[in-house]
């Protein structure tokens, strides 16, 4: 049987955007109290398919606008018409067929925004994970991909807004603060390969991938530690990078990593890896950063969860002793044989390779 919030969430869906299909990952925990004192009110139309272009979840905070413009993304709907919704689901105050409503809307403060759309940015992601742990990207789905992107551009509105960027000092203190699971790309490449790229060799995939900050005898260290799964060997292993980081003006970061590992053992004539970023919205529990623009395009985001230490300590454990399926074998010759064989890093197979 569907649950009642569940239904009131599907039928919204429906009402505000017919031609989309029902999502029922936006199911949220009720949004903080708004500070705002007064709502405001703002008519909103009909498209030319017959929907208002807006998505709200179950507490009638918008998550997706793509119509309305003088609506935002974390505005919270309180009336239709004059009707105080008092709680209820806004389909229950929507004339069916009417060509544009009046919306009263509370609009929350920048962090009240920001917290609200971090709770559907994490429903959503545990939702699209399950019960398969993996890096995730919606290139494949461009519905989700668009609702994520307007929740993160939301997060760094909110952020930029609400004079809420980080300055250089706190954002090394929330680097150095525990770990940093990654948690949602906007790069298909990143998904697959992972930060280390060892998710694109032959059978492999990366089933977490966690950054740590620390200072160690006065250097600024970086390291990421990312649990590969290759189905050839039927078994996961750590695929790490290590280096150093610094702060550059205001929330930009450049790490630099020159060295790789794989099961412990250092890859060979690796190239070394630089990352440069800038964090564009961060918490205590979320931090967004942008890679640079390219042309006219804004550049990629990535999304990443803090942990504290020993949480995911366990949460690699974990992952290190998930089962994996063994890849389907066929009469074709392995990769090794023809490739002629050698080689390292990540366009060989890992595990084909003897002991460094």
């Amino acid at each position: 049987m569907m649950s009642p919030s569940l239904a009131s969430i599907l039928s919204v869906s429906a009402l505000l955007s017919p031609l989309r299909p029902p999502i029922a990952r936006l199911r949220v925990a009720a949004p903080p109290c708004c500070t705002a004192t007064e709502a405001q009110d703002f008519i909103v139309k009909r498209g030319a398919d017959g929907g208002l272009g807006v998505l709200v979840d179950q507490d009638n905070t918008i998550v997706t606008n793509t119509a309305q413009p003088e609506l935002q993304v974390g505005d919270v709907i309180v009336g239709v018409d004059g009707e105080s919704l008092s709680g209820r689901p806004i389909s229950e105050c929507l004339t069916p067929g009417s060509p544009q409503y009046t919306f009263s809307v509370m609009r929350p403060s920048s962090a009240e925004a920001g917290e609200s759309l971090e709770r559907v940015l994490l429903q959503l992601v545990r939702e699209a994970s399950g019960d398969s742990p993996k890096l995730l990207c919606f290139a494949d789905d461009e519905d989700a991909a668009a609702r994520a992107e307007t929740i993160v551009e939301g997060l760094e509105s909110a952020a930029a807004s609400g004079g809420l960027l980080p300055s250089s000092e706190a954002l090394g203190s929330s680097l150095r603060s525990g770990f940093w699971r990654l948690l949602l790309v906007s790069e298909a490449s990143i998904a697959r390969g992972g930060l280390t790229s060892y998710g694109l060799a032959p059978y492999c995939s990366v089933l977490g991938s966690f950054q740590a900050f620390i200072d160690l005898k006065g250097e600024q260290t970086a390291q990421v530690v990312e649990v590969v799964a290759n189905a050839n060997l039927g078994s996961a292993t750590v695929a790490a990078l290590k280096g150093s980081w610094k702060g550059g003006d205001g929330a930009a970061v450049d790490e630099r990593y020159d060295r790789t590992e794989y099961s412990g053992a250092p890859e060979i004539g690796a190239p070394k890896i630089d990352i440069c970023s800038s964090c564009t919205y961060l918490s205590k529990r979320l931090r967004v950063i942008r890679m640079p623009a390219s042309g006219d395009k804004p550049g990629a985001w990535r999304v990443y969860g803090l942990m504290a230490a020993d949480a995911a300590q366990m949460e690699i454990g974990r992952l290190l002793e998930l089962p994996v399926a063994p890849a389907a074998r066929s009469n074709e010759p392995p990769d090794w044989a023809r490739r002629g064989g050698g080689g390292g890093g990540p366009s060989a197979e890992p595990g084909a390779m003897g002991p460094m």
